[in-house]
């Protein structure tokens, strides 16, 4: 694993790293609709660029519990996973 620092959104990985995970922080809160809160942060970010995405991890919270979860792959090839605070 490779910390890196910077856009979480426009970093590019080096040359032979091929897989990147952008981790986006979550409390692990949903709302009544089912809805993760995604109010603030990376999270708030998230939920801008991909609509729906809070249910989508609403969904998984209620399933899984709250940890590590994979939510999307990216139109870059990457993957968002969910980061519990």
């Amino acid at each position: 694993m490779i910390e890196a620092r910077g856009n979480l959104w426009t970093y590019e990985p080096d040359s032979g790293h091929d897989r990147l995970l952008r981790c986006i922080t979550t409390n692990g809160a949903t709302r009544r609709d089912g809805a993760a809160v995604m109010g603030r942060g990376c999270a708030a970010e998230a939920k801008e660029m991909l609509p729906g995405i809070e249910y989508r991890l609403g969904g998984l919270l209620n399933e899984h519990g709250n940890r590590v979860l994979r939510l999307a792959k990216l139109s870059d090839g990457s993957h968002l996973a969910s980061f519990p605070v």
